[in-house]
């Protein structure tokens, strides 16, 4: 652990009980920077009105003056994620930073709109920028370095968890068309009908966690296909039901058809033993990577191949399950936060 202690200034435009990837993220890091001796300022735009016992400072809604004093006080600003609202000082006062990329931004310099080239321009500045996958790096800022996200271990893990998985499949998300949901809804009828003896007598087979607009289309579409005694949707839930309901399930269904710029749903999946059989798109692959299968996204035949083929090899998910724990320590909240701040001493260093 990095001996050097540093007042670091958090930057995230959405914070805790806001939730969210970003979100989850922040709050991690906070936690352990602060836990590890360092002085932490987390500064957002979100409210909460419940009173706040955490071993760091968070900055809530910060006027102009405190803002300033915030920038002048940090010996090295992290943001997390692009955020021109919080980070506008940092084209006047320079100090140390480092900024995050968690999603894709638009790079095309003659369709991007002001704000898009001010963010542009804070990368440029950035003494390091660091992207949570190589999908993203590759696509928004090549020179970056990759470190992954990390997921919240006290909350998702194996204990207390039955031997008897007696759920199959499982999906966790907003519940809107870029998710893939109906892809994974047809893959369920596909199985029913292709393997009745298999798979027809589970009832529920999928369990949806999750809301938001495509909810009653989804719910319409699960009646259309007279799947409603296989189909489970609870609602959101939040993080420690989510928790339990991996833990009741075999698989983990993430299905995604737009490019997920990584994909913590995926880890937080592995580290309740479920299997994660994920599409093909974005850092997908890379949160996954061997603790989990890929099938071609937006191809509700391919995941149903995908499904048959890792059901029928017992093989190949002890394979995956044996790979689960070193894939996980890659990614544990205590590994990604000190390579965070060995890069901030590192950048100290070379000034």
């Amino acid at each position: 652990m990095i001996e050097h202690k540093q007042k670091i200034l958090l930057l995230t435009h959405y914070f805790h009980p806001h939730l969210g990837g970003i979100e989850t993220v922040s709050k991690l890091l906070a936690e352990k920077f602060s836990t590890t001796g360092n002085e932490v300022i987390v500064v957002t735009w979100t409210k909460n009105n419940a009173e706040e016992n955490l071993p760091y400072t968070v900055a809530r809604k910060p006027s102009l003056s405190s803002l300033i004093k915030h920038f002048l006080w940090a010996d090295v600003i992290v943001e997390n994620n692009p955020c021109l609202r919080l980070s506008w000082p940092g084209f006047i006062i320079r100090k140390h930073n480092i900024v995050i990329l968690q999603t894709w931004l638009n790079h095309n310099s003659k369709k991007a709109t002001i704000q898009q080239r001010l963010k542009l321009k804070k990368l440029a500045l950035a003494n390091q920028v660091v992207a949570i996958s190589d999908a993203i790096r590759k696509t928004i800022w090549p020179p970056a370095m990759v470190i992954h996200n990390p997921f919240d271990e006290a909350v998702f893990n194996t204990a207390d968890t039955s031997a008897d998985r007696n759920c199959s499949f499982v999906f966790v998300g907003r519940l809107v068309s870029d998710k893939g949901t109906e892809i994974a809804i047809k893959a369920i009828e596909k199985l029913i009908s292709s393997l009745p003896q298999q798979f027809a007598h589970q009832k529920p087979l999928l369990t949806i966690i999750g809301d938001g607009p495509e909810r009653k289309k989804l719910h319409e579409f699960v009646l259309k296909l007279h799947l409603e005694e296989y189909v489970n949707f609870t609602g959101a839930l939040n993080s420690v039901q989510v928790a339990q309901e991996l833990k009741r399930h075999k698989y983990l269904l993430v299905p995604s058809v737009w490019e997920e710029p990584f994909g913590i749903v995926v880890l937080e999946g592995i580290a309740c033993g479920c299997i994660p059989i994920v599409s093909d798109s974005g850092g997908l692959p890379e949160a996954t990577g061997d603790a989990g299968i890929v099938f071609e996204k937006n191809n509700a035949a391919s995941l149903f191949n995908t499904i048959c083929t890792i059901e029928n090899d017992l093989s190949l998910q002890q394979k995956i399950k044996q790979a689960a724990m070193a894939h996980l320590q890659l990614h544990a909240t205590g590994k990604i936060a000190n390579d965070y701040l060995q890069l901030i001493q590192k950048i100290k260093t070379a000034s």
